[in-house]
């Protein structure tokens, strides 16, 4: 669709990604994430923007089984934010979002 990342008249973009995990104990892990981003669209006249903010925590039952747990958010100006579905470029344009479970590794 037009106006999405990716989409069919997206010819160029521009992403920025930082993030950052803490220890906090030798069990909990503290992350936090910011991406942002800038889409150019043919035909437009702005540039789309796209960003991100998450933070999270980690909890180690043992070595191989992990307690999780994410805390985002999403906004888009100028573009179809690739999270809410439906809507036009600028409605819909800020979603929040909560994930949680367990990891276990095989």
């Amino acid at each position: 669709g037009a106006f999405t990342a990716g989409g069919a008249n997206n010819d160029k973009a521009s992403i920025v990604d930082i993030g950052a995990d803490f220890n906090a104990t030798s069990k909990v892990l503290l992350t936090a994430s910011l991406i942002h981003a800038r889409y150019h669209f043919v035909g437009a006249n702005r540039n789309g923007k796209l960003t991100e903010l998450l933070a999270g925590v980690q909890y180690a039952l043992s070595r191989r089984t992990t307690l999780y747990s994410t805390l985002g958010t999403q906004g888009a100006a100028d573009m179809y934010n690739p999270g809410a579905g439906g809507g036009a470029p600028g409605v819909d344009n800020r979603i929040s979002f909560l994930a949680a479970g367990i990891r276990h590794k095989f």
